[in-house]
């Protein structure tokens, strides 16, 4: 299971550094091959050269681990969406909740 997120780099060639813990579950469970999903359900597919730059990753990245896969984000995007989601109202299920 994916969890957490990590802050990572792109190389020169622009390939996403996998952190080794995720490395070692992805050779485990997925020999290597990956396939990208579209919230609908349907399998997306992109040029390689092209994915990153659609994606707007230049260089500074982060991989959320988000259960039964992670995502590569750009950093500065990432950021900015976390942050516009912490400006909205809480679910009701946790308006309750304490530690």
């Amino acid at each position: 299971m994916f969890q957490g997120a990590s802050s990572i780099s792109l190389d020169a060639k622009g390939w996403p550094s996998v952190p080794p813990r995720c490395r070692e579950l992805l050779s485990a469970t997925a020999t290597g091959q990956f396939t990208t999903q579209h919230s609908h359900g349907c399998p997306m597919m992109f040029p390689r050269p092209e994915l990153c730059a659609a994606a707007g990753i230049t260089r500074a990245a982060v991989l959320p681990g988000t259960g039964g896969h992670f995502e590569l984000w750009d950093a500065e995007t990432c950021a900015a969406q976390e942050a516009e989601a912490m400006k909205g109202e809480l679910p009701t299920v946790l308006k309750d909740f304490s530690f």
